[in-house]
């Protein structure tokens, strides 16, 4: 059986689902409203047995042949919270809540050393922490600056010909009033610094690198499945690719990296301690290969438009059929 951990509204684990179900394989997801509601544990000298109770029904962790930490997180009914002003309550509360960490990182230890795609605890796309780890194996990235100070904002914005601002690790995303609202990267301005304050929440800026096209590069323990997508042409998608034109959508085609370049992302990705993920890097006018960012939880079907299909290949790897790493 394949174990998928997962959000409900997820698009890409139903994708691969759709596979799993055309290769006929038992699968189960494992979604974060989907309430662990008790657990048998049982260790002797010669086994262990874990057995947990998903929504009313058992699951055997032993019959588990492989298993996706997608997204998301495994909801338990064994948190404790106690309303009150007594410290020795309070103190009995974070005791019991302890404990059942305790229990969640067993579980988790025993799933995880199957055939295993994704990793619970390291699913981070902090940009600072990715920008940092490329710098270190080799990899050319943009000058960066976080800051809480429109004076060393200034000093930053001067520095470089153009900026552009972006999320320090998730993008916004939230709906009010039938609306729906989220964060993208867009340049930075003379004009934004008139109206930000002397004082501000830790803020990311970073220099505009020029395109000549930029790539995103789907990677799966060592293997590396690429597309050129050639957004600067259109001033809609210039700046945010994800600023899609409908109308007239970027050109997108397969790409095939630099050797060099695969060397250093596997560093990367290794020293990130992730086997999988989406990359985003941009080939400048010069042919300059510069890093931009991993989302180890991307989404990927834009793949598709190239005849590339990553659904598929984890499907594959997650039923065995794929390259052993």
């Amino acid at each position: 059986m394949i174990a998928i951990i997962s959000t409900n509204m997820d698009q890409s684990t139903s994708d691969v689902i759709d596979w799993l179900l055309f290769y006929q394989k038992d699968f189960i997801r494992i979604n974060e409203t989907d309430e662990i509601r008790g657990c048998n544990v049982n260790v002797d000298n010669k086994n262990v047995s874990v057995i947990l109770n998903i929504n009313g029904k058992e699951l055997n962790l032993s019959e588990i042949d492989s298993i996706w930490f997608r997204r998301g997180h495994l909801n338990h009914s064994f948190s404790f919270s106690i309303n009150s002003d007594i410290c020795f309550l309070s103190d009995i509360a974070n005791y019991l809540n302890r404990e059942s960490v305790s229990l969640l990182d067993f579980i988790i230890s025993i799933i995880s050393p199957t055939k295993r795609l994704g990793d619970y605890y390291h699913r981070n796309s902090n940009k600072l922490l990715s920008l940092n780890t490329a710098k270190k194996v080799g990899l050319d990235i943009p000058p960066t600056h976080v800051g809480t100070c429109k004076k060393e904002i200034i000093k930053f914005y001067e520095q470089y010909d153009n900026c552009i601002s972006k999320d320090i690790q998730d993008t916004l995303y939230c709906e009010f009033e039938n609306n729906i609202y989220y964060t993208m990267t867009s340049r930075f301005s003379a004009s934004n610094l008139k109206q930000i304050e002397e004082f501000f929440f830790p803020s990311l800026l970073q220099e505009e690198i020029e395109k000549k096209y930029e790539l995103r590069i789907f990677y799966l323990k060592g293997e590396f499945f690429s597309m050129a997508i050639f957004s600067q042409q259109d001033n809609q998608t210039a700046i945010d690719y994800r600023n899609y034109n409908e109308t007239r959508p970027n050109r997108m085609v397969p790409y095939t990296l630099p050797q060099t370049i695969k060397q250093k992302l596997i560093l990367f990705m290794d020293k990130m301690m992730l086997d999988s993920g989406s990359i985003d890097m941009i080939v400048t006018p010069d042919l300059q290969y510069v890093f931009i960012e991993v989302n180890p939880v991307g989404q990927y079907d834009i793949f598709n438009l190239c005849n590339i299909f990553p659904d598929r290949v984890i499907a594959q790897y997650l039923l065995r059929k794929y390259y052993e790493h």
